[in-house]
């Protein structure tokens, strides 16, 4: 089997019937038993970036922004879905719904109605994506792994520290392909097990054990001497540069806290180069549901959205930002919806029964 192209993804077909799908805008067949070609479609007009198999029907995405279901007994195009976006990854929900990735935003497509509605988006690109235990799982370059619902809304995530190009579940384990080399694995039965009293950090997911707590010392102690000594002498923005470039969560976190108490934080954003202003908003981004962050990333989104209001309205990149806040907000409002609902339940339920 020859193909001159990047293979972008591949699957096997009754066990016996390998597909590619590449760079050069087509999707080969293969028998892998008896070791020949035997179909290849070419009516593609950009690259095949993924596919995937339910019963005899074939989806593949493409990046000119189509899907495409194909007849795998008569090889051959069956209808095209204009999604208006490059499909990176999908799969399938139920029968008649798929899931898709474009970048960091992830769609489902109803395929008897063709409506497409978006469901999430995060600040870095999604790498893989797969439906476990009537989950959605994704992994993304900004280092988390997160299971949400259907709908959109965020269920676990676990932060592996690096970012994450390859993923792969089963039933037990999931394994990741981080980019600092090394391959991960976590098993959700051990990680129950033996740390049955790990806390929570999000409370819409203390019946997931699963995930990992950032420990985060609410203090201004800096782990860097280079920082601490810039903060010490009053170069704000400065010791804020270095952290942001340096991407590290506590040293982030203990100089926004300083600055926060010392009533420095508006003047360092204001002057601080917007590049950083960026770097800052996907912090918040990835660390939204950190309910230790909650206070300082209020105090953050306020000051900026005060600074650069009129840039908001002329950059798009800031806007997408503010979107994705946007669409966080309204997860955790959701859910304290939720958590008022359960709690009141109880309550009637409690007088009911003649409890105080």
């Amino acid at each position: 089997m020859n193909i001159q192209d990047k293979i972008n993804d591949f699957a096997l077909y009754k066990n016996k019937i390998l597909i590619t799908c590449s760079n050069d805008g087509s999707i080969k067949f293969f028998d892998i038993r008896k070791e020949k070609s035997i179909k290849q479609l070419t009516n593609f007009g950009d690259y095949v970036r993924c596919c995937k198999i339910n019963g005899d029907i074939l989806y593949c995405g493409t990046m000119d922004n189509f899907i495409y279901s194909i007849c795998l007994e008569k090889y051959e195009i069956i209808e095209k879905f204009n999604v208006d976006n490059p499909v990176y990854k999908i799969d399938l929900i139920e029968e008649s719904k798929l899931i898709f990735t474009s970048s960091n935003k992830a769609y489902t497509l109803d395929l008897n109605k063709k409506s497409i509605q978006e469901i999430t988006a995060l600040s870095k690109e999604i790498t893989h994506l797969s439906i476990q235990d009537n989950n959605i799982c994704t992994t993304s370059l900004d280092g988390f792994f997160r299971t949400w619902s259907f709908s959109g809304m965020l269920i676990s995530q676990i932060n592996l520290c690096s970012p994450i190009l390859s993923a792969f579940v089963d039933s037990e384990n999931i394994f990741f392909g981080l980019e600092n080399g090394e391959l991960t694995k976590i098993n959700f039965e051990e990680e129950k097990e033996e740390k049955p009293d790990e806390n929570i950090v999000n409370p819409r997911i203390k019946a997931f054990e699963k995930q990992i707590r950032q420990d985060l010392i609410k203090n201004d102690l800096l782990k860097s001497n280079k920082v601490e000594s810039l903060i010490r002498n009053h170069a704000h923005v400065e010791a804020l540069r270095i952290c942001l470039d340096d991407y590290d969560i506590q040293n982030i976190y203990a100089v926004l806290y300083h600055l926060q108490n010392e009533n420095k934080l508006t003047n360092c954003l204001t002057y601080i180069d917007k590049t950083y202003i960026y770097i800052l908003l996907d912090f918040i981004i990835e660390n939204f549901f950190v309910v230790d962050f909650f206070d300082l990333f209020f105090e953050c989104l306020t000051q900026i959205t005060s600074i650069y209001l009129q840039e908001f309205y002329n950059e798009d990149e800031l806007m997408e930002k503010i979107d994705i806040l946007r669409n966080l907000v309204d997860q955790e409002t959701y859910f304290q919806e939720k958590v008022i609902e359960t709690v009141s339940f109880y309550e009637c339920f409690d007088t009911e029964m003649g409890n105080p």
